[in-house]
């Protein structure tokens, strides 16, 4: 229930979660900071200004519009988004006292509109003059997507929520999509590790060019690994064959166009000349994501119509997911020759129309002839419904035929103490089942109950082969009780031969088993010669093993009757 107390807890839990997050993201920036201040000679006694640089840097990562030496930088470090997302996808999954949906949306809500006028706000204090201009979108957005990560990721009512009621189709296209998206950063990722390690001498030469001391050279390493992730990025580019671009250079595995370069050491991965035919092997990675997309789909969704849903849903979002980073990971430095680098955005559609086209395939061919087209069909298949064979089989295969007893008599000739079809198979069992689970001392269904019972469960169609060779009816298909009064007899159904009699306990309320025609069910056993008896039920508590009387032989019930 929601009440003021809880949301005024909520709006104070965001604000002050949403306020050490933006801490953190100083504190780490502003320590990377310190630690470039106390490695390098020439930068003076006064750590301040690089503390405000830092600022600048978190601006950067928060795509806040960045301004340095009078020339703007549009390509931002995306090492410290990722950090700060995560920041705040923990920070705000984490939040103890919110229960609900709505208290958790809430303080969703408060979390993300504080942390970007907090951010906001700390820029414009701390950042040198005319360095970071002012902007409240684009750190909302990242707060959004951490938001929207951390509700994802932990234990909350918006994921139980989804799971609970998102079709099995969209849980699986969405899984899948992701899947399809980590396997192609882990394959870019691959690469661009592969050109570094080939590339590794100019990499250092380079290196040794801009660093002439350990600040220098710490600085390079610092700038580079901030821009890791969006080589990687360009990377992923690369191996879906839509390349990328640094200035006016181009690179793909199906051609380059060389152009000079910025001094960077992780710009030396880049392929220098014609590509090989061993360039070709980088689209392994599509291939591999677009195995694990059709996976998750499979052994996710078991309907035909839903798979395609699936890979349909799986394609939009793996290529959304693509496109966004792509549209992060680009940028230059504008007025220069590298003003625009990155991955266009068409790799998007490459990487949707792959996996709708792949995948989709995939997905049509897996178990054809198994997975059924709707949900309903699978269901059915899986439980049975309405396949009586299957059923007969399946209860013959757990105890044998001994067990389950002779089947379904088809015989014309004279033996008319044997049923007939599959109807005395279901009034027997339907009863059985009905009286013998019932506890001892509870009242049972009077005669007129039984007999009603029988009538009804006989299929109409019955008749016509429940007769003999003469075209009269079995003795059997009339039988009826003709003990029924409470004797403490046995009451017997005529027409019955006591080898095929199964025991129905006590259908009449006069403590004595009564007999009705029919293969015994599963825990009847009927012996001409030691009489019918009742394997012990299931539902009984055990106890001491006790002797049951035989009920009569073949004579005695010619005389009972």
């Amino acid at each position: 229930m929601v009440t003021v107390g809880r949301v005024l807890a909520t709006v104070l839990s965001a604000g002050l979660r949403a306020a050490a997050a933006v801490a953190s993201g100083l504190l780490l920036c502003g320590g990377i900071g310190l630690l470039l201040w106390s490695i390098t000679p020439d930068s003076g006694s006064d750590a301040t200004e690089l503390l405000r640089g830092s600022v600048v840097a978190l601006a950067a990562g928060h795509f806040l519009p960045v301004t340095i030496g009078g020339a703007a930088v549009t390509i931002h470090p995306l090492l410290v988004t990722v950090i700060v997302v995560a920041v705040i996808a923990s920070s705000a999954g984490r939040a103890r006292p919110v229960r609900g949906r709505t208290l958790e949306a809430l303080h969703g809500t408060v979390f993300a509109v504080g942390y970007a006028i907090l951010l906001d706000l700390a820029v414009s204090i701390l950042a040198p003059t005319g360095a970071v201009g002012a902007g409240l979108l684009a750190p909302l957005l990242i707060a959004v997507v951490g938001v929207l990560a951390g509700l994802a990721w932990h234990r909350t009512s918006w994921s139980r929520w989804w799971r609970v009621t998102a079709p099995k189709w969209a849980q699986a296209g969405v899984r899948a999509g992701f899947c399809a998206a980590f396997v192609l950063v882990a394959a870019g990722a691959v690469a661009l590790a592969v050109g570094l390690a080939t590339s590794l001498p100019d990499a250092v030469g380079i290196g040794g060019l801009t660093g002439g001391s350990a600040g220098d050279a710490f600085g390079q390493f610092v700038l580079c690994l901030a821009l890791l992730p969006n080589a990687v990025v360009a990377a992923v580019g690369y191996v879906t064959g839509a390349g990328f671009t640094v200035g006016g250079a181009s690179f793909s595995p199906l051609a380059v166009h060389q152009a000079d370069l910025p001094a960077i050491p992780l710009l030396a991965a880049t392929p220098d000349g014609a590509p090989s035919t061993a360039a070709l092997l980088v689209f392994v990675g599509p291939l591999l994501a677009v195995a694990a997309a059709t996976m998750v789909v499979v052994r996710t969704v078991h309907t035909r119509s839903g798979r395609l849903l699936a890979v349909v849903t799986a394609s939009a979002v793996a290529g959304a997911l693509v496109v966004a980073l792509a549209a992060v990971a680009g940028g230059g430095v504008a007025g220069g020759p590298w003003s625009t680098s990155g991955v266009p955005l068409l790799v998007g559609v490459v990487v949707a129309g792959m996996l709708l086209v792949v995948s989709g395939a995939g997905c049509a061919v897996a178990g054809w002839s198994q997975v059924p087209w709707r949900a309903r069909s699978a269901h059915d298949a899986e439980a049975g419904e309405g396949d009586e064979e299957g059923e007969v089989a399946a209860h013959r295969g757990k105890g044998g035929d001994e067990a389950y007893g002779p089947g379904p008599s088809t015989d014309t000739g004279t033996d008319t103490g044997t049923a007939t079809d599959g109807a005395a198979d279901e009034v027997a069992g339907a009863t059985i089942d009905g009286d013998a689970t019932a506890d001892d001392g509870e009242a049972q269904a009077d005669d007129g109950d039984a007999d009603e019972t029988i009538d009804e469960e006989t299929p109409a169609d019955a008749e016509d082969a429940d007769r003999d060779a003469d075209g009269e009816p079995h003795a059997a298909e009339h039988a009826v009780p003709t003990d029924l009064d409470g004797d403490a007899g046995v009451d017997v159904i005529e027409g019955a031969d006591p080898g095929e009699v199964c025991a129905i306990p006590d259908a009449d309320g006069d403590q004595d088993d009564d007999m009705a025609p029919g293969p015994p069910a599963d825990r009847v056993r009927a012996d001409p010669a030691y009489g019918t008896e009742l394997f012990p039920d299931p539902t009984e508590a055990a106890g001491p093993e006790r002797e049951r009387p035989a009920t009569p032989g073949a004579g005695d019930l010619a005389d009972a009757g």
